[in-house]
């Protein structure tokens, strides 16, 4: 009885053994094979740098001074100005956002706004022509009044102050430059309550990506 038992626990440990070959057996049999790699694969960011110039800069700069103004501003006067817009990076981009920050420096008058009385005319040029002339207008007045005035076919600063139009296209490849020329016209209608008033305008910009790159 004994020795039957010895033989079976025997054949058991056989049995196991060829299964574990077996499988093992399995598990390192291969077909031929062959490696290769792709090394090195890198990658860098682009910038995206939108600078401005206008008369008085010869190189575009991160902040211009003093592009459009006028000294003894009398209603029905308007004066002209231009700030260029370059794209100085290497992505594209797609449109630039305008905004304006008006602050008031002198009130002459009783709660009066010069911005509510400056009304302006914005056109963008859609050629890359002559730095500060727009020899291809678009006028974007009426989209801007639309955006952010009151549609009512003048756009006055106070309408733009604070807020921003987005935004002006057509975009800016890398190296290209684009004119936007602006006209003041102090309006004809403003009353004595405007004399000495004076404000400060910041025109702001912003560019933004062209997603096709």
């Amino acid at each position: 009885m004994v020795n039957k038992m010895i033989n079976k626990k025997i054949a058991l440990s056989l049995l196991s053994i060829v299964s574990a070959l077996v499988i093992v057996g399995g598990a390192t049999f291969a077909f031929f094979s062959s490696s290769a790699t792709s090394e090195s694969n890198l990658f860098g960011a682009g910038d995206l740098v939108l600078q401005l110039d206008d008369v008085n800069e010869s190189t575009p700069v991160g902040t211009v001074t003093a592009s459009i103004g006028a000294s003894d501003f009398a209603p029905g006067a308007d004066v002209d100005g231009f700030i260029s817009l370059h794209n100085d990076g290497s992505i594209g981009i797609a449109e630039v956002e305008f905004g304006a920050t008006v602050t008031e420096t002198n009130d002459g008058g009783a709660a009066s706004n010069l911005a509510d009385v400056l009304l302006l005319k914005v056109e963008v040029d859609t050629n890359t022509g002559t730095n500060g002339v727009c020899d291809t207008p678009s006028d974007i007045t009426a989209a801007m009044d639309l955006a952010v005035g009151n549609n009512d076919g003048t756009l006055r600063l106070s309408e733009l102050d604070g807020d921003v139009y987005d935004a002006i296209t057509p975009g800016l490849a890398p190296g290209v430059t684009r004119d936007l020329c602006i006209n003041v016209e102090f309006e004809s209608t403003a009353g004595d309550e405007y004399q000495n008033d004076a404000i400060s305008v910041d025109f702001d910009f912003t560019g933004n990506q062209d997603s096709s790159q």
